[in-house]
């Protein structure tokens, strides 16, 4: 079994960091599906890094890549019509709730808390299961 200290030195130390957003869906062969916190800045992401998501229900962690960076809308009115540009509380109400941002990300590796080496992934994370860069 790797140690913690050994994980740190590969993978980096983990911070109390907030997490990119949570699962929503997805398949292993699609990737995954993750609805972007809305206090995280998608301008920052970029296709191509990599993200390591936590397992909710096992302590498992996947490594992924994100393969896309999608913006859409809970309210399909919204393509129609957009929100006042003039108007603060408005941008923000529609920022954080109707307009959101997604991520595609391909799974790669898994690990197990008791298992020594990462493997492929064979399987998925649970629904609302946080990602982390």
């Amino acid at each position: 079994m790797i140690e913690r200290s050994e994980l740190e030195d590969i993978l980096g130390p983990r911070v109390d960091e907030a997490p990119l957003g949570i699962v929503v869906g997805g398949s292993l062969s699609s990737g995954l599906q993750i609805k972007i916190d809305p206090r995280f800045s998608m301008e920052k992401l970029a296709v191509g890094r990599y993200v390591v998501i936590r397992g909710r229900q096992t302590s498992r962690r996947f490594f992924g890549i994100v393969t896309d960076i999608a913006l859409d809308a809970t309210n399909p009115d919204l393509v129609r019509r957009p929100p006042d540009l003039s108007e603060d509380f408005v941008l923000e109400v529609y920022s954080s709730e109707v307009a959101i941002g997604t991520l595609n990300v391909s799974l790669m590796l898994m690990l197990d808390e008791e298992q020594s080496e990462p493997r492929p992934g064979q399987t998925i994370p649970s629904h609302f299961s946080p990602p982390y860069e």
